[in-house]
């Protein structure tokens, strides 16, 4: 049976990071730019009026977003 140093634990933690920034990267390229517009508006809303955002903003904002 193999004995396992410590050195396969970092090729194993930067394959793991190697993984994750590849999925981070086509995640961000994949993002539709058109919705910031409406990004910025539900979180300007979600600030100012809480208690009205999740019932009546939100919903609607989610109807303008381009999937």
């Amino acid at each position: 049976m193999p004995e396992f140093g410590w050195e396969t634990f970092y090729a194993i933690g930067a394959l793991v990071l190697i993984i994750a920034l590849a999925w981070g990267v086509s995640r961000s390229r994949k993002r539709n730019s058109a919705n910031a517009p409406i990004t910025q508006e539900a979180t300007r809303a979600q600030y100012e009026q809480p208690e009205k955002y999740e019932r009546e903003i939100r919903p609607e904002l989610e109807r303008k977003l381009k999937r």
